[in-house]
């Protein structure tokens, strides 16, 4: 059942990385421009001057919310519920050699990409529980700000009441922002 308050929170994917065929899921990897680069951009194009700013452990993200926060005068707060979706034992490894070498897992897992769950990883609703848990235990000041992955913005549509085809058909550019519009489940 979704109540009100509507929760809006403008959230920003973190720079691009150096993941071309990569399951990237939570694995650390290296971002594709500079650090500065990457904060100048979005604090340019930064909609408000926030009053909070959240992120994950996951140094892609980490590392950009803790230089904004130098700017904007702010604590960072982390929080490993909003991670990357886990896939498990395949992070890391090339989507080709997942192909041939785990064939009928992989297969499997392409069949029904919302259900099934990677070796050692995650679906869907797993990913959306996580963003749930963080949404119901989170008091925003007025102004909120996350640091975010595609997969945690496109859980956060979905709350918001988009479906997960939607979602996940709507890219989700790195380093430009985004407001959603979320409702609490109780």
């Amino acid at each position: 059942m979704l109540n009100d308050p509507l929760k809006h929170i403008w959230v920003c994917r973190h720079p691009p990385t150096q993941s071309e065929g990569l399951c990237v899921g939570q694995h650390p990897v290296p971002i594709s421009i500079s650090w500065a680069q990457a904060k100048n951009h979005v604090l340019q194009k930064a909609p408000i001057h926030p009053t909070e700013i959240w992120t994950s452990d996951l140094p892609r993200c980490l590392e950009l919310a803790n230089l904004c926060a130098v700017e904007w005068e702010l604590t960072v707060n982390v929080s490993s519920n909003l991670r990357e979706i886990s896939m498990g034992s395949w992070q890391g490894k090339r989507y080709d050699d997942l192909q041939k070498n785990d064939t009928t897992r992989w297969n499997h897992w392409c069949d029904d990409w919302k259900n099934n769950i990677p070796p050692n990883g995650e679906n869907l609703e797993m990913l959306q529980r996580r963003i749930q848990q963080w949404l119901q235990q989170t008091a925003f000041t007025e102004k909120p700000v996350l640091i975010a992955h595609a997969g945690v913005v496109r859980t956060l549509r979905v709350l918001g009441g988009q479906c997960w085809e939607q979602a996940m058909s709507t890219p989700v550019v790195h380093l430009e922002w985004e407001q959603i519009g979320v409702y609490n489940e109780q």
